[in-house]
């Protein structure tokens, strides 16, 4: 009996330890399904859609994509944003115009506008550039953004084909930021902004590119004007294979690691848009130019300049480490030379400056004068042509 008993308490206590919780059935389950608007949160503009005009005016804020090809043919543009906080994404669609004659903005931004994004698309029209000007059909320009806007980004967008400027987003220190764009065959400017990063221009019939900072761009440019026009260029190429008189393959205040090409190649000012306080200087830089100088600036580190007919480098102040040379021109031409090489076959001096410190200078027919210092030459050589220096003030290599 009493193991009977224990047997008992054990399997009461052991069914307590292991209790079931309450058997209410709990209720229906929540959806666990995304909404529509969840899964693709933006405005589709669909061009497809019966009734569909352009251009499609964006007036609300929000993000836009593009389904499909928008065409033009009677002088509008093809989209407008007038409103703040706006990413429109072109999807990789196309905006395209054969109006003739050619009109309209493909993408406009009207001013007063902030915080608005442009991306991932192409705008095309017909106009080629046919040897002297440029003519067919298409849109005028590819984008604007007008005055007083702010914070307008450009990115991944391709321009090709317009009567006016590829991508005009003004330059007023409200960044206007353009990166990664392709232009080609527009008649005006290429791009015109803030900043331009990682970006290519080709043939166009205005500036190439015209920014504050030109980063790590392209510019081949077959007609007047300057390829490449900036504040601080760098790590750019700039072609203008215009022959017309103040054209140039690169302008700007500072301009670094760059190639320029054109009448003069590479040119740094302190006027107009380059506008600073400090002087204008090329650093690690190649210029080519044919009818002036290769490079022309106030300070050349590091750089090499070829010309023609003018000075292969022109340093207003001082010039260190540089190579000029020209054809019938001035090699190096400076106030300051240090450890600098001029060369020219028929010009007058293959080095000009009023001091120069450990130089070469190189008269190629070994008639002229090689080196000519104003003041001071100190450990200067020449394998051939003179050197000439006042009296007392020649401390050559032996």
């Amino acid at each position: 009996m009493s193991k009977i008993l224990s047997s008992l308490l054990l399997l009461i206590s052991t069914m307590s330890i292991f209790a079931q919780g309450s058997l209410v059935p709990p209720g229906a389950p929540a959806p666990t399904m995304k909404t529509l608007s969840q899964i693709e949160a933006r405005t589709v503009i669909d061009p497809s859609v019966p009734g569909f005009t352009a251009p499609y005016t964006i007036s609300q804020p929000g993000s836009y994509y593009l389904s499909g090809n928008i065409n033009i043919s009677n002088g509008t543009g093809a989209i407008v944003i007038s409103s703040d906080d706006v990413t429109l994404d072109l999807n990789g669609f196309v905006l395209n115009s054969t109006s003739n004659p050619a009109a309209g903005t493909a993408i406009s931004i009207p001013g007063g506008h902030s915080n608005v994004t442009v991306r991932n698309g192409h705008i095309r029209g017909q106009v080629l550039f046919t040897g002297s000007s440029f003519s067919g059909t298409g849109f005028a320009e590819g984008i604007r953004a007008f005055v007083n806007n702010s914070n307008i980004r450009i990115s991944d967008i391709a321009v090709m084909g317009c009567s006016g400027a590829g991508i005009n987003t003004s330059i007023n220190l409200l960044n206007m930021v353009v990166e990664r764009c392709t232009i080609s065959n527009v008649g005006g400017v290429g791009i015109f902004a803030d900043l331009v990063v990682s970006s290519s221009v080709s043939t166009t019939g205005g500036t190439g590119i015209e920014a504050r900072t030109v980063s790590d761009c392209t510019v081949y440019s077959k007609s007047g004007g300057v390829a490449i026009y900036g504040g601080t260029v760098q790590n750019c190429y700039g072609y203008n294979a215009s022959t017309a008189t103040f054209t140039a393959g690169i302008v700007g205040t500072t301009v670094n690691n760059s190639y320029g090409y054109g009448v003069i190649g590479i040119k740094t000012t302190t006027a107009g848009i380059a506008s600073s306080t400090t002087a204008g200087s090329a650093t690690n830089c190649v210029g080519v130019g044919h009818n002036d100088a290769g490079i022309s600036t106030d300070v050349a580190t590091g750089c090499r300049g070829e010309s023609d007919t003018a000075s292969g480098i022109f340093a207003n102040y001082m010039a260190m480490n540089c190579i000029g040379i020209s054809s019938s021109g001035r090699g190096l031409w400076t106030s300051i030379a240090t450890n600098c090489f001029g060369q020219t076959a028929t010009g007058d001096y293959a080095l000009l400056a009023a001091s120069a410190n450990t130089c070469r200078g190189w008269q190629t027919d070994n008639t002229g004068v090689a080196i000519h210092v104003d003041a001071l030459a100190i450990g200067c050589s020449s394998p051939g042509g003179t050197i000439e220096a006042p009296a007392g003030q020649k401390y050559l290599m032996p």
